[in-house]
């Protein structure tokens, strides 16, 4: 499937932890069902022109490998049987990208928009909000055996899930404003692929008339659109305090039980997972999440890195992958390959300027987030807690120049920026 089967060593990270003797156990399975209750055509090739089978409203499909325009599904056919082909991203999908947000409370989920219900997610689950059709919003959430790609009402996404979604309408403007250095895009419509009307810099004001879904309408500098309630407040931010800001600090971690076990290659000839192998894979999602708040899937990231040859089965993973990643999926989820850096001190302008990047350090890889200037430290973000590094009970450090010698000594910087 991927023209690309094989990256040159130079790009290898040589250092890449790799534990063994750990438990490994089945691929967590993704599943639902198309947006439509008719037939979906399936395909047995990538570029969707050989027709291969059907699929039923009522079939529920297992997903995966995901793509901008194709989906790889297995899906039940006759006498119990199974078949794997290819059918349209959007037969599945309403959007390519998310905002993820912890459920407030017990919420009902159904196949498609007005179908039959689904299941639920529960109190203090990590979901995925996705595009909204047809009064419903699909969202992708965690069951005991993997995941469910599933809608829920627009009413209950408000009261159940985000808590800033549904019909708001402010009794006059309020003032908001961009609480994340990055900046915030203004988009046409409120959805994540909307096309782009401008850019709100960090702490700029935007009058806000409603809210909807996630999403402010308002008016910023002329300018009129949507942008995510995410990274808006009603209070103006104050400029960082040393070490720290004040801004939410998330790592995801390897060990995470939603992406733990997902398979990730061979080391010394046994089956890696993300949990022992995967920080190439998690200081990506990492570092983007820090950026813009978008959240690229880790199992998916981690097949995409395999099926192309990105993943070095004994070695690690090959630095080319954050370059080639981006250029295939960084304009949908907001970000673009910004080249390298010949150290730590020389990231400082492009940090200030709400970029990120990955760094390697001996046996491992991490995210390189934020620049202090009042205390002249660096923000890490350690998918693989230690206490080595100082991880150990947060998942971040700020860290001086200086602390980035010796052990923590970084071997290759790349560059990822916001487009």
């Amino acid at each position: 499937m991927s023209k690309n089967t094989r990256k040159s060593l130079a790009g290898l990270l040589l250092f890449m932890l790799c534990l063994l003797g750990l438990p490994v156990s089945a691929m967590a399975a993704d599943k639902g069902y198309t947006i439509t209750s008719g037939n979906t055509k399936v395909y047995s090739n990538t570029a969707l022109t050989k027709s291969y089978g059907t699929i039923y409203g009522s079939d529920e499909v297992t997903i995966n490998y995901i793509a901008d325009t194709y989906v790889k599904v297995t899906y039940p056919t006759t006498k119990g049987r199974t078949k794997t082909g290819y059918i349209r991203t959007s037969a599945l999908f309403t959007a390519m990208s998310g905002w993820e947000y912890t459920a407030r409370a017990k919420t009902t989920t159904y196949r498609r928009p007005g179908g039959s219900s689904y299941g639920y997610v529960a109190k203090g689950d990590k979901v995925l909000v996705l595009g909204e059709s047809g009064g419903y919003t699909q969202l992708r959430y965690p069951t005991s055996t993997g995941n469910k790609f599933a809608f829920v009402k627009n009413a209950d996404l408000k009261d159940k899930i985000t808590g800033t979604s549904g019909e708001d309408k402010p009794a006059s403007a309020t003032t908001y404003y961009v609480t994340t250095k990055a900046g915030l895009v203004l988009r046409s419509s409120a959805s994540t692929s909307s096309s782009r009307v401008t850019s709100m810099p960090y702490k700029a004001a935007f009058s806000v008339t409603s809210t909807k879904n996630g999403w402010a309408y308002g008016t910023y500098n002329g300018k009129t659109g949507y942008a995510s309630l995410q990274y808006l407040s009603t209070t103006k931010p104050s400029d960082e305090p040393a070490g720290g800001g004040n801004k939410t600090i998330t790592v995801y971690s390897q060990h995470d039980s939603r992406w733990a076990n997902v398979s990730y290659g061979k080391c010394n000839g046994s089956e890696a997972t993300l949990s022992s192998s995967g920080c190439g894979i998690l200081a990506y999602v990492n570092a983007v999440y820090y950026m813009n708040g978008r959240f690229i899937q880790p199992e998916t990231l981690a097949r995409w890195s395999v099926e192309h040859g990105y993943r070095i089965n004994d070695a690690g993973t090959s630095h080319d992958l954050y370059e080639a990643y981006a250029k295939a999926y960084g304009a949908s989820y907001g970000f673009k390959y910004a080249g390298t850096a010949s150290s730590v001190k020389n990231t400082r302008t492009h940090l200030q300027n709400g970029g990120v990047a990955v760094i390697g350090v001996p046996g491992h890889l991490m995210a390189l987030v934020d620049y202090d200037s009042k205390t002249g430290k660096y923000l890490i973000l350690d998918s693989y807690r230690a206490t080595s590094r100082g991880t150990y009970s947060t998942g971040y450090r700020w860290l001086t120049s200086e602390e980035f010698t010796g052990k923590l000594a970084v071997s290759d910087i790349k560059l990822l920026a916001r487009r």
